[in-house]
């Protein structure tokens, strides 16, 4: 069975939203082994039993990994090293696969709620790429909410990359690299279909829809659906449009038609509709860390009604 990957780095405390996450994962792949990768100081927080938890201090650190932690010039200190750590996770995924033979898995990050069984979709994945897969939400950044691996050498060659070119994230690293690495990586597709014709637009956001015939979210419909993490600033649901997101390009996040499907296994998911075309959501990126309101009997509830 695929495994599902979250890591968190850092002293501060594990978010109670990860659990939350956890719980949307287990609901639909329950026999898949769940990691947890975090530091030694969250100990206590360690007690699922449908977990396993690894300590990232176990962990060997590769050559580049340890060049990273020497020479990263990343911020370290906006919220507790948020940007350095979102970079660096990367690398100790890496050190985690190597030290535990891990060929091919999912890496979530904590705030993404998926709504897939890996026993659906993995011919999709695996068909689409020999390396690693993720969406973009802009030609600038690709999200790391979701990423499937089935060759850790492409794991390894974009920390590599990370570390001999200079980013500010590493959104940006993975549009770079992505972009000049087709052979070893794919774009999971973000949009329902080729709405525009450039062909820059089509591969980066919809190439490998009818593979999946569902969309990953990197962003901009969590964040229509959530509104965005309240640390940034003021929003509420169906309030914030993200204007640099490739579904922009076309009609928008609030362009699509919303409503919430129950699948045969009796989980639900939204479907997004737009022109006669729907598709279910795989994944939903909760930008303003409320995924409890995102879990299964939530989404009962007709969209528009969710926070009421």
């Amino acid at each position: 069975m695929i495994p599902f990957i979250f890591i968190h780095l850092g002293s501060h405390s594990i978010p109670t939203y990860l659990n939350d996450s956890i719980d949307q994962c287990r609901l639909w792949n329950r026999e898949n082994t769940i990691y947890v990768l975090c530091s030694e100081v969250n100990r206590e927080q360690c007690n699922r039993k449908d977990v396993k938890y690894v300590f990232i201090e176990s962990l060997k650190r590769t050559e580049h990994h340890e060049r990273f932690i020497e020479t990263t010039k990343l911020d370290n200190e906006f919220r507790s090293g948020f940007f350095k750590h979102t970079s660096e996770r990367l690398f100790t995924l890496e050190d985690f696969c190597i030290d535990f033979s891990i060929t091919e898995f999912i890496h979530l990050e904590n705030d993404n709620m998926i709504y897939f069984s890996t026993d659906d979709i993995i011919d999709a994945f695996r068909s689409t790429v020999r390396g690693i897969s993720a969406p973009a939400l802009s030609y600038d950044y690709v999200i790391f909410g979701i990423m499937y691996c089935n060759d850790v050498k492409a794991l390894t060659a974009f920390n590599e990359y990370t570390v001999e070119n200079t980013f500010s994230t590493e959104m940006n690293a993975g549009a770079a690299f992505f972009d000049a690495n087709h052979t070893t990586t794919s774009y999971l597709p973000s949009t329902t279909q080729n709405i525009i014709t450039d062909v820059r637009y089509i591969r980066y956001s919809s190439s490998n829809i009818g593979v999946f015939k569902g969309v990953f979210d990197p962003a901009q419909y969590g964040q229509w659906l959530g509104g965005v993490d309240p640390r940034n600033f003021a929003s509420t649901p169906f309030s914030f449009s993200n204007t640099c997101a490739l579904a922009g390009r076309s009609c928008g996040p609030e362009g699509y038609n919303y409503s919430v499907v129950t699948c045969e296994n009796g989980l639900n998911r939204y479907t997004i509709e737009r022109d006669g075309v729907a598709m279910p959501v795989y994944s939903l990126h909760i930008h303003s860390k409320y995924l409890d309101r995102f879990k299964n009997d939530r989404l009962l509830e007709h969209p528009q009604n969710l926070y009421s």
